[in-house]
C-alpha cells in the first residue's frame, strides 16, 4: 500500500529526515501512542529508497492522532533535514 501511495520519491534515499505519522481515528477514545510507534510504515520507506535507514541516526519520528469520524486514515510525511 506505501508504494502506491508514495507521491514523490528522492533521487536517493535520504541520509537524514524527520517523518511525520498522523493517524485520523473513527473517535476519540484514548490511544498509547507506544502501540502505534511506525514500524510497519518505517521499514517500507527504507526498502522504497525513501530513507537509507530507519534508525535514530536517520529518523526522528512524530506522531500524532486526530480524529475523522467520515475518513479515518493514516498520512506519512517525510521531511530530509
Amino acid at each position: 500500500m506505501i508504494k502506491g501511495a508514495i507521491k514523490e520519491r528522492p533521487k536517493k534515499p535520504m541520509e537524514k529526515a524527520i517523518v511525520y505519522i498522523t493517524y485520523y481515528f473513527k473517535d476519540k477514545r484514548s490511544r498509547d501512542p507506544d502501540n502505534y510507534s511506525g514500524k510497519m510504515l518505517l521499514d517500507p520507506l527504507v526498502k522504497e529508497g525513501i530513507l537509507v535507514d530507519d534508525n535514530f541516526q536517520v529518523v526522528t519520528l512524530v506522531l500524532s492522532a486526530d480524529c475523522d469520524k467520515d475518513n479515518p486514515r493514516t498520512e506519512i510525511n517525510v521531511k530530509g533535514v
